[in-house]
């Protein structure tokens, strides 16, 4: 029986990863992001994706030039977010061939976790959007990893959400017709 407390130590951290990936606090879904310092991505290409002043070294909703933003909170570790990384990858890809890149613009949020982290997983699941690192966990508190928004920014620099999901996303498919809905929605509300 050498192997039990090795195979016992196993299942006691998974147990913790799993733990983290789906429990952190529960509560009510909100129906709004307050305004938020976000870390801007120090690559350029991401700036410029986001549409980032190249001296901004901090960000909010409103810099972003889109009319919608889909975030989506994530932890490296967690084995859902790796799962469902290929949906989000496939659903940037099909923005860009519906024409609706300049609209929308996708970025996450690595919860607890380091640059260097963040990095190895963008990698290892090749993500086309920006990542941003959260070390300390403390730009948003979710009950689940992976949670995606999709949000409208608002004129005080926080955001109204139109739409949340947590742990199994829908499809790429599903959710470009959950944007597409919400564009229109947008074009309905600001006629005259």
């Amino acid at each position: 029986m050498t192997g039990s407390p090795i195979r016992l130590l196993t299942l006691v951290i998974l147990g913790g990863l799993l733990a983290a990936c789906t429990a952190i606090a529960p509560g009510s879904r909100p129906t709004s992001l307050p305004e938020l310092s976000i870390p801007a991505p120090t690559l350029p290409a991401e700036r410029n994706y986001l549409g980032l002043k190249d001296s901004a070294g901090h960000f909010s909703f409103n810099d972003l030039k889109s009319r919608l933003t889909v975030i989506e909170i994530i932890m490296a570790q967690c084995p859902h977010c790796q799962r469902e990384a290929p949906k989000m990858d496939a659903f940037y890809r099909l923005l860009a061939e519906r024409g609706l890149q300049d609209q929308v613009r996708i970025f996450a949020i690595a919860l607890g976790n380091t640059p260097f982290e963040t990095g190895l997983y963008k990698e290892r699941y090749q993500v086309p959007f920006p990542i941003i690192p959260d070390p300390g966990g403390t730009l948003l508190r979710v009950d689940a990893t992976p949670t995606l928004y999709i949000i409208e920014p608002d004129s005080g620099g926080g955001s109204r959400i139109l739409h949340q999901e947590a742990g199994i996303l829908s499809t790429p498919e599903e959710l470009i017709e959950i944007t597409q809905k919400l564009l229109r929605k947008q074009k309905t509300a600001r006629r005259p």
